[in-house]
C-alpha cells in the first residue's frame, strides 16, 4: 500500500503492510470478528484500489461517489 500524509503532498512510495497481527495488537485479542473484519477490509481496499494506491485522505470521498 503506498500511502500519502495529505491531499496536497503527493504519495510516498513507502510501502505499508497492516497484517492480523497489527490487528491483534490494536484489538487486543484475536477473535472471529477480528478475521471477519481483516478480510472485509481487504476485499474492500482490492475493489476500492485496484492499483493498490490508497490515498486515505479521499476514500470518503472515493466510497460516496
Amino acid at each position: 500500500m503506498l500511502r500519502c500524509l495529505s491531499s496536497f503532498q503527493d504519495t510516498f512510495s513507502i510501502s505499508s503492510y497492516i497484517d492480523s497481527d497489527d490487528l491483534v495488537k490494536f484489538h487486543g485479542h484475536l477473535c472471529d470478528g477480528l478475521v471477519v473484519g481483516h478480510l472485509a477490509l481487504q476485499l474492500a481496499m482490492h475493489e476500492l484500489y485496484p492499483d493498490g494506491i490508497i490515498d486515505r485522505t479521499r476514500i470518503l470521498n472515493r466510497i460516496l461517489n
